[in-house]
C-alpha cells in the first residue's frame, strides 16, 4: 500500500521520542512542500526508510539530540533537499541539534539547501552526521547539484563523521 504525506502547514514535534512526519518504507512517500517543522530536544523531524522531498519550507532542529532529516533502508530510501534551485529548502540548526543524519546505507542528495547552523559552549550543532547506527552502515551526502548555501557558527560543526561521507 502507497502512503503519501504533505506538509504545507506547521508541525511541531516537542516531548520526548516524538516525530514529525514518518516513511516506513519504500512505497512510502512525504513531501515538506511549504510551511514547517520545528523540532525540539530529543525529537526527529522527518524519519525516511522510503521517499522525502523537501523542496519548500523550513525544518529547524533547535535543541540537543534534536535530528531535522533522519533517513535509513539503504537503496530503498530517497531524500532530497531543494528542488534544484538555489536555497529552496532552508534548514537552521541550534543548541545542540543535527541538521541531516544519513544512516544505513542511505543518501540525501541536496539540491537547492540553505542551510545555518549554530550552537552554544555546551551544545555543539552539526549540520551534516553519518556515524552508523548499531549494526548498520554509514549513509552518504550527495552535494555534486546544490546550488544552495551553508553557514556554521561558532560551536558547530559541518561534517561529523568517521567513514566516507560523499558519494
Amino acid at each position: 500500500m502507497k502512503t503519501v504525506i504533505e506538509n504545507r502547514g506547521k508541525i511541531n514535534v516537542n516531548g520526548a521520542s516524538s516525530i514529525g512526519m514518518y516513511t516506513k518504507d519504500k512505497y512510502s512517500k512525504a513531501k515538506q512542500i511549504a510551511g514547517t517543522i520545528a523540532v525540539s530536544s530529543n525529537n526527529v523531524g522527518v524519519v525516511n526508510n522510503g521517499e522525502f522531498k523537501f523542496t519548500g519550507g523550513t525544518i529547524t532542529a533547535d535543541g540537543t539530540n534534536s535530528v531535522g532529516v533522519y533517513s535509513a533502508n539503504g537503496a530503498d530510501s530517497t531524500t532530497e533537499i531543494g528542488d534544484g534551485t538555489a536555497n529552496s529548502a532552508t534548514l537552521t540548526v541550534t543548541n545542540g541539534g543535527v541538521g541531516l543524519y544519513a544512516d544505513a546505507g542511505s543518501t540525501q542528495t541536496l539540491k537547492g539547501l540553505n542551510a545555518t547552523v549554530s550552537g552554544t559552549n555546551t551544545a555543539g550543532s552539526i549540520l551534516f552526521y553519518n556515524i552508523p547506527s548499531t549494526g548498520s552502515t554509514a549513509g552518504k551526502f550527495d552535494l555534486s547539484n546544490n546550488p544552495g548555501s551553508a553557514a556554521v557558527g561558532d560551536y558547530s560543526f559541518a561534517f561529523y563523521t568517521n567513514k566516507n561521507i560523499f558519494c
